[in-house]
């Protein structure tokens, strides 16, 4: 009986486990380029870090030529060229058992390149993010001066219509009461003008009263003065209605004291 398909692809799953693999940095491969490593440099460099995984010390030229399939001189002229980029250092000697040449090689100089690439790369996110944020208070700061300088431009224009109506200069205090209705209290040019009218009108022209219909406005919700107008009609019409309604009980009441009697 032959071995099912879903046998060998177990079997060649369990034999590419054994075998084992290397971890390659993402940061290295997108980089190799700017390292100044050719693509087949590169590809020894794998071999390299397969062989050091493997905790081979001393490498043979033979090995990596037999992979790569190429010559040892060109193996050797490989490492040597990423010796002089600063990519490996490198150890030559002689194994007393075969007589073959053999390399000692660390790759200190590759990880130190990582390194250097990283730190670049973090300086740069480093330096986006600062701008931004740079661009984000500049535009919280021009922001905010226009508020300030919109706030200014209104409560100039109330103190105008205060000190007309008041028939004098604004106090300190009274000046800071209309900064504190516009900032604090976020009440309108509008509501606060409208206050003043009906202060006016009223006969009561002082700072309390103005506040307290303010204070009565803000309670009801009311923000301008077409909604305060029609509140005040929708409450004067209430008020009639139960007045009529009260006028109308009283009189029914009287007729039927006066069927009765």
């Amino acid at each position: 009986m032959q071995p099912s398909k879903s046998s060998f692809s177990t079997l060649f799953a369990m034999e590419l486990i054994n075998e084992g693999g290397i971890w390659l940095p993402k940061i290295l491969i997108q980089n190799y380029i700017k390292m100044g490593l050719t693509d087949r440099e590169m590809l020894l460099v794998i071999h390299l870090l397969i062989l050091k995984s493997e905790n081979n010390d001393l490498i043979r030229p033979e090995d990596i030529s037999c992979c790569m399939e190429i010559d040892e001189q060109e193996v050797e002229l490989l490492i040597n060229s990423l010796a002089q980029k600063g990519i490996v250092d490198v150890e030559c000697g002689v194994d007393i058992h075969t007589g073959k040449k053999v390399m000692q090689l660390s790759m200190e100089g590759l990880y130190d390149k990582l390194l250097e690439i990283w730190g670049c790369n973090k300086a740069v996110e480093y330096e986006k993010k600062k701008n931004v944020k740079d661009t984000d208070l500049e535009k919280d700061a021009d922001l905010n001066l226009n508020k300030s300088y919109e706030v200014t431009r209104i409560a100039s224009k109330i103190y105008r219509c205060f000190e007309k109506e008041f028939g004098r200069p604004l106090s300190p205090i009274e000046s800071n009461q209309i900064l504190e209705w516009l900032q604090g209290e976020g009440y309108s040019e509008e509501l606060i003008l409208e206050a003043l009218k009906r202060a006016v009108l009223r006969g009561v022209i002082n700072f309390k009263y103005i506040d307290s219909i303010l204070r009565g406005w803000a309670k009801n919700n009311l923000r301008t003065a077409k909604e305060i107008s029609a509140y005040e009609e929708s409450f004067s019409q209430r008020h009639q209605e139960k007045k009529l309604k009260k006028n109308m009980s009283k009189l029914k009441s009287k007729y039927e004291d006066i069927y009765i009697t």
